[in-house]
């Protein structure tokens, strides 16, 4: 276990480690510093860290006895030693990772010029509510979500300054369960059909300490909801924090802040090749929208590609129902219904889907006939995903070209906004990516 607070000297080797690229490292012992490091290659990074601090490297009963390892450690000036321990990180859960990105941002509001220790750490888990604490996190959290972490902190720390914020993650957090169950409740009353992470995707909430229990039950609508949480936001009261795993460097967008963005469609593509391609896309102002099936058989979903919403879904349901409210005579059968006539009427899906080649990838269908259209279907190993996904991905292109412009670009608008969590009932949130 490592001790809660270094010395003044340890906490400065400890920084030089840090420096050196060692990203998890931890006080031992009032003298003892140790670094994370794959087992395999514990007597390597020791001796790198001689070469680096000019420091001697010893394996010695003194040194095994000081590093509590028979592999010893390195002696360095002030009588002080870096040990190397076995890295056993594992893969984080999404709470865990959560909580371990939270707990790193309150340590950052709380001293700003924080090296990320684990006495900082362990000092910020008192503005944290969460269902784990940083020893165990920092045991089992790799190299990657520790410099994650760091980006977030930071990220989040420049973009809204200094605040005496609690961190909430829903693992253990009354704040997060009031105002959830304030949500669900309120999207469900206003007649709208959608998960609470279309509302707000918050993995984290920033509170002040006075509006931790504030009382969400008085709301009567989900825009009254959103007021209140639009002007906490402008307060720097509560600020919901959607995270995204970070590499090389973090960035800070707001998102329903009240400033409309307009998206103008500009074409479509029936995939490289309409034979081949699952599905199909739709090009918008800075980027594109790809419509196809991703593994089993389902409802076709629509992925964004582009700066607005990043990696977004839509799935099939929201997806026709945004289309059919801009597009009365849209009307496509679900994917049971897809895979049920195939299996019974092949020639009769065959024939379709040959139909919508021909209206969408006129040059490609000129060079195909149906039968072999039938026979390079039948060859596929995904056949019935194949079928479901060209046939609603397709339908959509064409719902999109019976539109009017400018009913074309509203629903495009809705699409990226149901995508992005930024519909006409979602609430003001940061993403941290």
């Amino acid at each position: 276990m490592a001790i809660k607070r270094p010395s003044p000297k340890l906490a400065k080797l400890i920084t030089r480690l840090n420096k050196l690229g060692y990203v998890k490292v931890v006080a031992l012992k009032s003298n003892v510093a140790a670094i994370y490091v794959p087992k395999s290659d514990r007597v390597i990074e020791l001796k790198n860290v001689e070469s680096s601090l000019k420091g001697n490297y010893a394996t010695d009963g003194k040194a095994q006895r000081m590093s509590g390892s028979s592999i010893g450690g390195v002696y360095v000036d002030d009588g002080l030693m870096v040990a190397a321990k076995p890295d056993a990180s594992k893969t984080l859960n999404i709470d865990q990772q959560e909580t371990l990105q939270g707990i790193f941002i309150a340590a950052k509001m709380m001293n700003p010029k924080t090296q990320f220790g684990m006495a900082d750490l362990k000092a910020a888990e008192r503005n944290v509510q969460a269902g784990y604490k940083i020893d165990d996190l920092f045991e089992i959290a790799g190299k990657g979500w520790l410099e994650s972490s760091r980006l977030a902190a930071n990220a989040t720390y420049d973009f809204l300054g200094r605040q005496r914020f609690v961190v909430c993650q829903r693992s253990k957090s009354k704040f997060v369960d009031n105002i959830s169950k304030a949500a669900n409740r309120l999207i469900k009353e206003s007649g709208k059909s959608m998960g609470i992470d279309k509302w707000n995707p918050a993995d984290i909430w920033l509170v002040k300490k006075t509006l931790l229990n504030h009382n969400f039950k008085q709301y009567t609508s989900i825009i009254d909801l959103n007021e209140f949480l639009y002007k906490s936001y402008k307060s720097k009261d509560i600020v919901g924090v959607s995270l995204k795993a970070t590499k090389k460097k973090a960035t800070v967008k707001i998102f329903n802040d009240g400033i409309a963005q307009e998206f103008k469609c500009e074409g479509y593509r029936a995939g490289a090749s309409f034979v081949k391609a699952m599905g199909n896309q739709i090009f918008f102002t800075g980027g594109k929208i790809t419509f196809r099936l991703f593994g089993k058989p389902a409802d076709v979903i629509g992925e964004i590609d582009g700066k607005h919403a990043q990696g977004g879904k839509v799935g099939g349901g929201p997806l026709f129902r945004i289309i059919t409210e801009h597009d009365p005579k849209f009307n496509v059968p679900k994917w049971k219904s897809i895979m049920a006539m195939y299996e019974n009427r092949p020639e009769f899906v065959v024939s379709h889907l040959y139909k919508l080649m021909k209206e969408l990838a006129p040059d490609e269908a000129r060079n195909i006939s149906e039968d072999e259209y039938a026979n390079a279907i039948a060859e596929k190993p995904n056949t019935e995903t194949y079928v479901i996904s060209k046939w609603h991905a397709s339908e959509v292109v064409k719902s999109f070209e019976s539109m009017k412009p400018e009913v074309r670009n509203d629903c495009i608008k809705e699409i990226l906004g149901y995508a992005s969590s930024s519909t006409e009932i979602s609430s003001i949130f940061i993403k941290v990516s």
